[in-house]
Order: C-alpha cells, then structure tokens, then sequence
C-alpha cells in the first residue's frame, strides 16, 4: 500500500498567475474564463468561445485548475482568490446640510 502524497511545504498561487493558467489552458479546448461583476459580488463564467454560450456559472477556479491537472499536490489558490469582495459602498452622502456652494445668508 502507498500512502498519499502530502507535502511538507504548500505554495501560493495567485488570482492573477491561476486565471493565466487556466486561460492557456482552455483556449485549447475553445472555451474562456470571465469575470461577472454585476451586483457587487464577482462570479466566474466559463464561456465556450465557439458557440457564444455560457457553459457553467459560480465556476470554482481551484477545482478546475484541479480537474484540468494546472495545479500540483503542493500548490492551492491564494486565498485572496477565493474570497469574494466586500460590495462596495459609492462615495459618502452629505447629510441633510445644504450643498457647499450656498453662504448661510442665502
């Protein structure tokens, strides 16, 4: 019986190097990663560049780096990759003053 691997040392990968991966590797196959930023909240697409079709949603970018053998035992996604960003809020609202413009004798 083997055992399996385990590595003693885990290494990083970041967002920006694994989207590189994944994208040289499906542009073999005709298909694309993309970013959806609609809402606040980014989720990734994988497109089939040929027919223009979406072919899955919410697309986990480890586990396809995985299924695509991209990634080795010892390397993981950072997780800066796998956290998605807070939404973010639009610049701050002035209270119920009046506009900067106007004097108080007005």
């Amino acid at each position: 019986m083997t055992k399996a691997f385990r590595p003693m040392l885990i290494i990083d990968v970041s967002h920006r190097a694994l989207l590189g991966r994944l994208d040289r590797a499906l542009r073999k196959e005709n298909q694309q990663i993309r970013a959806d930023r609609r809402g606040g909240v980014v989720r990734h697409l994988l497109i089939d560049t040929e027919r223009r079709a979406v072919l899955e949603t919410d697309v986990d970018l480890e586990k396809l780096a995985r299924q695509l053998e991209i990634l080795e035992p010892w390397e993981r996604a950072a997780q800066a990759a796998l956290v998605k960003p807070a939404k973010r809020s639009g610049p701050a609202k002035r209270s119920g003053k009046a506009p900067l413009a106007r004097s108080a004798r007005q």
